[in-house]
């Protein structure tokens, strides 16, 4: 196991997507909960206005390919360790001709080996991931390795991000069953 710098984390410690294979991620927004439960113990069936995105499996994550952004086809990857999106240049580059990137906005994330990434900071005006819409989503565009990882570098794919998964009320990940459910905020 990789030895990091608690500072650098923000948290005591990582769950590798290795340990989640047959378990279910459960986020509950409202309570400030974070749970891990097996899979078969996962669905949220007393909640209202529950949407199920099915998705595939790669390396360990969470893959949709029934994306778009501002009506641009994208793979999305489910990323519980990123706080913010992380968009591809692929994606980047598949939205610049449109003037939707705004060079002059630079940010440097720190990832948790304590390394700086350099990348674009712009706001997608519409996410539809699967039937559930995001719309002013933050993201920033760069070269994270887990595209690299993932084969996913040459076509357009975003990482999503804690920052978008908090627009809900609640969000399971499943890995074992492989469904990515989302409870609709009340308006």
């Amino acid at each position: 196991a990789p030895l990091l710098d608690s500072v650098n984390m923000g948290a005591d410690g990582i769950i590798g997507v290795d340990a989640l294979r047959s378990q279910s991620v459960l986020f509950d927004f409202d309570k400030g909960m974070l749970s891990i439960v097996p899979s078969s113990m996962a669905a949220l069936p007393d909640e209202p206005d529950v949407i199920v995105i099915q998705a595939s499996r790669k390396n360990g994550r969470l893959i949709v390919t029934d994306a778009v952004a501002n009506g641009h086809k994208l793979t999305v990857v489910v990323d519980t360790g990123a706080q913010l999106c992380m968009g591809n240049l692929a994606l980047r580059d598949e939205l610049l001709g449109r003037g939707l990137v705004d060079e002059n906005k630079k940010v440097a994330l720190q990832s948790v080996t304590g390394d700086l990434i350099d990348g674009d900071y712009m706001f997608i005006r519409k996410l539809d991931i699967g039937g559930v819409t995001l719309t002013n989503l933050a993201i920033v565009f760069t070269e994270a390795h887990t595209f690299k990882e993932l084969k996913l570098e040459d076509r357009p794919a975003l990482l999503l991000g804690m920052n978008a998964m908090r627009a809900f009320k609640k969000v399971s990940i499943d890995f074992a069953n492989h469904k990515f459910r989302v409870v609709l905020p009340e308006t």
